[in-house]
């Protein structure tokens, strides 16, 4: 290396060898003058590398910094020169000027440049221009032009950009935007104006070219318009003035080339009180007018005119006069317009002295025809005792006056009220209808008797009818009777009496009815001192229907019931008697005796064999209960339908008079007034319809947004709040217009000196002053309130934070002195004392059995700790004392106001001058527990020691000798806790000493707010002793319950409660010894957990059941019921049942979203799964699938997945909060916590905690509304033996008209109802006896089905469904009833239209079992049918129908009448005539009055016909049904059988008319499924028994039936008040 010459002249040289290149060489030149003017340099490299032998690199500056010119030369040894020159020249702000150019040999760059000018004028203009040079022929040329102007009173901003380039698809892009703003101020007002356009074309065509101006006014006027060429020609005007008048309107065009495209829209408002709005269309011109005066006398007019042209205007106007002065008078009027006419109505109330008048008058058409009106007028004086009243109307159309007349008085000697009314409605004074009534003070020296007479009478039409009530009491006697009394069209009087006495003197008491035919009636007496008599007696037509006596001898020690029961054969009596025939024995028997040997029915036997020995023997006939069942229905059947049918007939007497007279008054009033109610209806229905019309034409106006009223009003609605934001809008642009440009030329020192934050800050604040004064008064306003609020706040928490710290000072010394000396107190050795006393009254004391108190203790024991696991003190001091206060005092309050808690605390007052205590913030937690456990030691020492020696039970002494039921004998023996030498009195015990010393600790408790755990209700004591009766639960091994609600709570078999929702399959249950089932849920793999199917494996078989109901066997859709070996799948209500065969079955309630699953005992550590493996041990019902224990649900859940093919088996449930606020809580916690919740009586059965949160993860989903958790918490509750019910707002119906109605809730459908009309509609069931005589006639139910829908359109009945309900053909069903009946679904469904009904039709199978039709009619009545439509029950089987053992004849026949529900039958029996006969041509039908056959004949009634006495065709003649042969439907004849169909199908048509007046109930049945029971508006008494009374029914029933009614009648309340009492 060479170096020669100085810093800034100087040459290098460098020079390499190699090898292999031998010399390399790199020579290096530099020149600067002192200035840096001029600058030049030079570079060459020099090999003997071949293509590289030379390189050469100069370069030269000249000039000065703001105005230099550089030039690069390159000479490349591959390639000619290449050179690449810059110059610029820069003059501050004003200039810059910069010049590049290149050339070379290259291809396409050989001549290439950039080159920009640009020029700043006056800091408020600016130019740009700037070329791209591509070659010597082409260029790209850019021009942007930009000014800026900013002032106090002028705003201007303004760009342009142009762009030329050689391209044929961009020759030409043009871009403009210019805005401004002027002010221009005067002495009165400041008036801005603005522009804004903005354009954009592209070679030559525009895209967007638009233009906006605005002016604003002093605030008081602002004016916008804004224009659109491209690309849609569009006009937009806005004006608006502020003041008197305040005024808005709008133009707006959205297309010019549309003629019809554009709207006028014009308001005007005059001191808020007038105001106008116009909208006015090329096809029509809406206007809204109003307007609201006056002081005394006050007018308001409102209109509105939908087509100005055609004047199609409807409003109101109303008026309003004051009491003017010196009148004691208010008048005013209300006129409402329409298109047609007015209608107005006006009044007044005046008083001149005592004498109060009143006058109205309505015009129905009061702009043309002034005489077309009613006027009322009414008048009012009081008197002293009084007050007399006239009422008027008058029609002058018609000439027409109706006159009310009422005179009252009142307390007028002994006439306590006295009433009459007067209805005048013609001249002739005979047509007046006059009403009376009168109430009487009778009474007489050492009696008080009052009557009450209403009356009505009208000479015209002989009506004189009178209903007169007596109450008397005295001494000797108590009566109270009602007389009715009516007059017959003959002019006959006739009564009907009602009457009761109780003759004190003689201990008698008389109930009696008597008719003008017969008389019914109940006496009864006491009779002598002892022995004691009481003689009971029912009368009916004077004929003894009830006599008994009964004989209380107290000498004796006996008593005896001797009752005539049997009305044919009034020998017969029934015995009651019972007896002690010595001190250690009782007897008392049931025995019948009369024209046959006696008859013993039932025998009870106690004998005290030793003082400890209860010896008792129960024995009955095995039918006692279901023959006095059958009485009881018979006897009341008997004498009530004849006391029925008497007061029917005496009733229909009456009501025949009394309907003939009103008839006759209605008749007369019709002729009267008919004329002037139609005339008055006509023109009020005219005036309606054209209100209505106006109503509906605006409401679709609206909605249609026709005309665009619906825009117009809403822009109306929001007309100062859009001119804001306009306004807001258009500053806010030039604001970030004017941003822009400041950061574009920031680069200039100079620009920032410029004022704008200023300047536009003044702009702001000049324009928006009003604005700006408004938020600053607001936001003053506002902090001044908080400042006041926050320091009220400050100063009562601190005051609450001293107040509690002091309280709790005093608390902590109190306790202490408390727990120091509470051993040595009275109360604590009057405790001891009591116990002392309990243990000296019991006799024997010592020789009583062990009792496990351990038990007791444990509970204690669990229910402290878990309080004191309650107390949390781990929060901050602060935040414990001020959160608590207000729980502390009100829990002490009542407990220091005690006076033993008075004495504890001046003991403590006194220890606290010697003793002091060293506070400390947080211990106060761990000494309050120390203390209170070292507390509940002591106690528990004390409950251990002394308590644990008392003994009351000896169950191991306990024996029972005898349980037969079913044979009706029980016998066993008691050992009794204390001695007994005799049976007539109880062993002597001290309970009032304690009973009353309980009562007041119960007392003092009861003002506690003492924890849950103190909740009691009588039904705790109900369900936790009452025993099952279900035999099943009586003897090992026991079934268990699993559950799985809302498709991610599991409750498993050993009753483990479990949160889990995945996105995979999931094995729930399975049997892991014999593989006999399996059990999988699949999920639908959404964000949320939610059930796709349940899989059940079994038999060999897959049965997959979807949430709605559809299912499939072995993949491929089927309908139910299905059977395949023990494999069963039945439906029932909301429930689809599986009975695996193998000891599991499922309950599925997929409307409800739960699952339950019973497993037998038998299966005790054999199953595994998502449930469990039940093992009555909770801690490893989280096991895997290898065994293993886990705490981790996932864990688990990944073992029992399925096909382990899940990318995510993990659980994707959110964790759900119970908290006060969050959505739910306060419906979830009335439903799961309070303890007047209807579930209330399970919480001791089953724990409502989980359910709580069951419930809240349920309210807080989309749809929730914690049904279905209530539903899975009644199931669990019934699976534990606690019949409850869900809530009433749980269950709802379809109502006719779409709407829903609450359980419990009636309605009434009529035709006269507002609301429910009855719909014409029939669901119609078809029960099958599924043996082998009906397979070929069911064939052809379809058939059927097609015929009946032709035949119900013929009667305008539509839209019909039908059931299938199969019975038979299985000895006995899957789950254990006899010849169960089995509902079939049609694609998951209980009913189908028409053309679904074959898919059901297909499950039916046919045997030779023994079938129950009774049973299988009773399933079909309880379908849930629809609200109001016809019922009909279709029956199709064999032979003849007998009485069921399951279901009473008299109770399915009161069912079907009331319900409306209609029985027809077709069967394979013949039809045969009176004497057995067989008629010449075969008879294919009959009914109550007619027979069916082929062939016409001229008797067509069914006297002579032979009614079989069965109990089913029993049922179709009185459900006003038909009996058909069913050979009519396999006939081989087409004609024939097409003859059978139209037949059969006209005669069920022709009874599935719905009833027009029903009365329906929305219940819910066994499956909580919703349905509605309706009736007909009248009905029998005898629908209102007990369905217990006249059904003998299964143990288990009877059970769930009385659980139902007692739970009704005997409700908690009820239950507390009775041990109150």
């Amino acid at each position: 290396m060479i170096h020669n010459g100085e810093l800034k002249n100087f040459v290098n040289t460098l020079t390499f060898y190699t090898p292999i290149t031998e010399e390399l060489k790199l020579i290096s030149k530099m020149n600067i003058n002192d200035d840096y003017t001029d600058i030049s340099g030079d570079v060459k490299f020099e090999s003997t590398l071949k293509g590289v032998e030379r390189l050469h690199l100069a370069m030269t500056h000249t000039g000065a910094p703001h105005n230099f010119h550089n030039k690069i030369t390159i000479r490349p040894p591959f390639n000619d020169e290449m050179e690449l020159s810059t110059s610029g020249t820069f003059k501050g702000r004003e200039a810059l000027d910069i010049i590049v150019d290149f050339t070379s040999k290259i291809p396409n760059i050989e001549n290439v440049g950039f080159s920009t000018s640009n020029k700043v004028i006056n800091g408020m203009k600016g130019e740009s221009l700037t070329e791209i040079k591509l070659d010597n022929l082409r260029k790209i040329t850019i021009d942007f032009d930009g000014k800026f102007q900013l002032d106090t009173d002028n705003a201007e901003l303004g760009c342009k950009f142009d762009m030329i380039t050689p391209f044929e698809k961009v020759k030409t892009i043009n871009a403009e935007y210019s805005a401004s703003m002027k002010t221009k101020r005067n002495l009165d007002e400041a008036v801005s104006t603005g522009r804004k356009a903005v354009l954009f074309s592209h070679n030559g065509q525009k895209y967007f070219d638009t233009q906006g101006t605005f002016e604003i006014i002093d605030g008081k006027s602002f004016i916008y318009d804004f224009n659109m060429e491209e690309p849609k020609p569009i006009e937009f005007n806005y004006n608006v003035q502020i003041g008197e008048p305040y005024s808005v309107n709008v133009f707006a065009n959205w297309d010019k080339m549309d003629v019809n495209s554009n709207i006028k829209i014009e308001s005007k408002f005059e001191n808020m009180n007038d105001f106008k709005i116009k909208a006015t269309h090329p096809t029509r011109t809406v206007s809204l007018e109003g307007a609201f005066k006056g002081e005394l006398e006050k007018t308001a007019k409102l209109t509105v005119n939908w087509d100005e042209d055609k004047n199609q205007v409807a409003g109101i106007e109303t008026k309003w006069q004051d009491q003017r002065p010196g009148l004691d008078m208010i008048e005013g009027s209300v006129r409402v317009i329409t298109p047609l006419r007015s209608v107005e109505a006006s009044g007044s109330v005046n008083k001149v002295l005592a004498t109060q008048s009143i006058d109205g008058t309505v015009l129905w058409d009061a702009d043309s025809d002034r005489t077309k009106k009613v006027t009322v007028n009414t008048e009012m004086t009081p008197d002293s005792n009084g007050y007399s009243g006239k009422v008027q109307l008058f029609l002058p159309v018609l000439g027409k006056e109706l006159t009310f007349r009422r005179q009252l008085t009142e307390n007028e000697g002994n006439v306590l009220h006295e009433a009459r009314t007067e209805f005048s409605y013609s001249s002739d004074p005979s047509k007046t209808i006059v009403f009376t009534s009168k109430l009487e003070d009778i009474s007489e020296a050492g009696s008080s008797n009052h009557s009450y007479t209403f009356g009505v009478a009208q000479a015209f039409t002989k009506v004189d009818t009178s209903i007169t009530t007596h109450l008397g009491t005295s001494d000797d006697k108590d009566s109270v009777g009602m007389v009715i009394k009516y007059q017959t069209a003959e002019l006959q009087k006739k009564n009907l009496l009602l009457m009761a006495e109780i003759d004190k003197l003689n201990k008698k008491l008389i109930l009696l009815t008597v008719g003008p035919k017969k008389a019914i009636g109940v006496v009864g007496q006491i009779k002598g001192d002892n022995p004691v008599t009481v003689n009971i007696r029912g009368l009916h037509a004077l004929e003894d229907i009830v006599e008994a006596d009964i004989v209380i001898d107290s000498n004796k020690k006996a008593m005896e019931l001797q009752m005539k029961y049997d009305r044919a054969n009034p020998n017969n009596l029934l015995h009651v008697a019972a007896k002690y025939p010595s001190k250690t024995n009782f007897e008392a028997q049931i025995y019948r005796t009369g024209d046959k040997p006696q008859i013993t029915d039932s025998v009870i036997k106690v004998n005290l064999r030793t003082s400890r020995i209860l010896h008792s023997k129960l024995t009955w006939r095995p039918n006692l209960f279901k023959e006095l069942m059958q009485f009881g229905v018979d006897t009341i059947e008997h004498y009530g339908k004849s006391a029925n049918t008497e007061f029917i007939a005496t009733a229909n007497d009456m009501e025949k008079e009394v309907s003939s007279k009103f008839d006759a008054i209605s008749a007369e009033l019709d002729t009267e007034v008919t004329p002037y109610i139609n005339s008055m209806t006509k023109s009020l229905r005219v005036v309606q319809k054209e209100l209505r019309k106006v109503k509906d034409r605006m409401d679709e106006m609206y909605k249609a947004n026709d005309m665009y009223v619906k825009d117009v009003t809403d822009g109306i609605r929001q007309k100062t709040s859009v001119m804001m934001e306009m306004y807001r809008k258009t500053v806010t642009e030039i604001k970030d217009a004017v941003n822009d440009l400041r950061k574009k030329l920031e680069e200039f020192k100079d620009l920032k000196t410029y004022p704008f934050d200023a300047k536009y800050k003044d702009f702001v604040d000049n324009v928006a002053s009003g604005m700006l004064s408004f938020k600053q008064e607001m936001v003053d306003f506002l902090k001044t309130e908080m400042n006041t609020v926050t320091q009220k706040m400050r100063s009562t928490v601190e005051s609450l934070r001293k107040d509690v710290k002091t309280l709790t000072d005093r608390i902590t010394k109190e306790v202490a002195g408390v727990l120091d000396n509470v051993l040595e107190k009275a109360e604590i050795k009057e405790l001891m004392s009591y116990v002392d006393d309990i243990l000296k009254n019991l006799p024997d004391s010592a020789n009583l059995p062990e009792i496990d108190w351990q038990y007791y203790i444990n509970k204690i024991n669990k229910a402290i700790k878990y309080k004191l696991s309650q107390v949390d003190l781990s929060k901050a001091y602060n935040e414990v004392v001020e959160t608590t206060k207000n729980a502390v005092m009100n829990q002490l309050e009542p407990i220091m106001q005690d006076e033993k808690v008075k004495e504890l605390k001046e003991l403590a007052d006194q220890l606290q001058k010697k003793i002091t205590w060293a506070y400390k913030q947080w211990n106060i937690e761990r000494t309050i527990k120390g203390y209170l456990i070292e507390l509940y030691n002591e106690f528990q020492t004390y409950i251990k020691e002394d308590i644990a020696n008392l003994k009351f039970l000896h169950w191991d002494k306990n024996r029972i000798i005898a349980f037969d039921p079913e044979n009706g004998n029980v016998e066993f023996e008691i050992y009794l806790p204390t001695p007994a030498d005799t049976l007539e009195s109880l062993p002597k015990f001290n309970f009032h000493k304690y009973v009353g010393r309980f009562d007041r600790v119960v007392k003092k408790i009861d003002k506690l707010d003492l924890p849950k755990m103190f909740d009691f209700s009588f039904w705790d004591f109900y369900y936790k002793y009452k025993p099952s009766m279900n035999s099943r639960d009586w003897v090992p091994p026991f079934d268990t319950f699993a559950l799985v609600a809302g498709d991610q709570h599991f409750i498993t078999f050993d009753q483990r409660q479990i949160d889990f929702g995945g996105k995979c399959s999931y094995i729930l249950a399975k049997d892991m010894v014999d593989n006999q089932f399996t059990v999988i849920m699949n999920y639908d793999g959404r964000r949320r957990p939610g059930m796709k199917s349940l899989l059940v494996l079994a038999e060999g078989k897959s049965v997959e059941i979807a949430p709605d109901y559809s299912v499939k066997l072995d993949n491929r859709p089927t309908e139910l019921p299905i059977k395949h070996h023990k494999l069963s799948v039945i439906r029932d209500g909301n429930l689809i049942q599986v009975n695996t065969g193998h000891g599991l079955v499922i309950s599925g309630n997929l409307a409800n979203q739960h699952i339950a699953f019973v497993l037998s005992g038998w299966y005790f550590g054999k199953v595994g799964g998502m449930l469990g493996s039940y093992d009555n041990e909770q801690y490893d019902d989280m096991i895997d699938r290898d065994g293993q224990v886990t705490k981790d649900v996932n864990v688990m859940a990944q073992t029992w997945e399925v096909g382990n093919r899940c990318r995510n088996p993990a659980s994707i449930i959110s964790e759900v909060k119970i908290e006060e606020g969050k959505k739910g809580f306060r419906k979830c916690s009335n439903l799961f916590v309070d303890s007047d919740s209807t579930l209330r009586p399970c919480f001791r059965v089953v724990e409502p905690d989980y359910f709580m949160k069951v419930c809240m993860a349920e309210m807080q989903s989309s749809k929730g509304d914690g049904c279905n958790a209530v539903s899975a918490y009644v199931k669990l509750c019934r699976q534990n033996n606690v019949m409850l019910w869900e809530p009433k707002t749980c269950i709802t119906c379809h109502a006719p008209n779409k709407e829903m109605y609450e359980g419990g809730e009636s309605i009434k459908l009529s035709p006269s109802s507002d609301d429910y009309n009855v719909q014409k509609s029939a669901d119609v069931v078809m029960v099958v006896e599924q043996v082998r005589c009906n397979s070929n006639p069911a064939k052809h139910l379809g058939d059927l089905v097609d015929k009946l829908e032709q035949a119900f359109a013929k009667n305008d009945i539509k839209d019909n469904r039908y059931g299938l309900i199969g019975f038979g053909g299985t000895p006995r069903s899957a789950f254990g009833r006899k010849s169960a009946s089995s509902t079939h679904t049609f694609e998951g469904s209980i009913f189908s239209e028409s053309n679904n009904f074959a898919k059901g039709k297909e499950t039916l199978k046919f045997s030779y079992h023994f079938t129950d039709p009774m049973e299988a009619i009773m399933t079909a009545a309880d379908m849930p049918f629809r609200t109001g439509v016809s019922k009909t029950i279709v029956l199709l089987h064999c032979g003849e129908c007998s009485a069921s053992e399951n279901v009473n004849y008299n109770y399915l026949k009161n069912v079907l009448l009331n319900r409306g529900i209609t029985l027809h039958i077709i069967r394979d029996e013949d039809i045969r005539l009176q004497g057995n006969s067989s008629p010449k041509d075969v008879i294919m039908g009959f009914d109550s009055t007619k027979k069916y056959m082929m062939k016409p004949m001229k008797d067509t009634t069914s006297n002579d016909i032979q009614k079989p006495e069965d109990s089913c065709v029993s049922l179709s003649m009185k459900t006003n049904g038909a009996v058909f042969h069913s050979e009519g439907l396999t006939s081989p004849k087409i004609r024939n059988r097409k003859w059978f169909l139209n037949t059969v199908s006209k005669r069920i048509s022709k009874t599935a008319v719905p009833d027009d007046c029903q009365v329906c109930q929305c219940v819910a049945d066994h499956t909580g499924m919703a349905k509605s029971v309706c009736r007909t508006c009248y009905t029998s008494v005898s629908d209102y028994l007990p369905n217990w009374w006249s059904t003998w029914k299964h143990p288990t029933k009877i059970q769930n039936q009385f659980d139902k009614d007692f739970k009704d009648y005997f409700g908690d309340d009820t239950w507390k008040s009775v041990l109150s009492n």
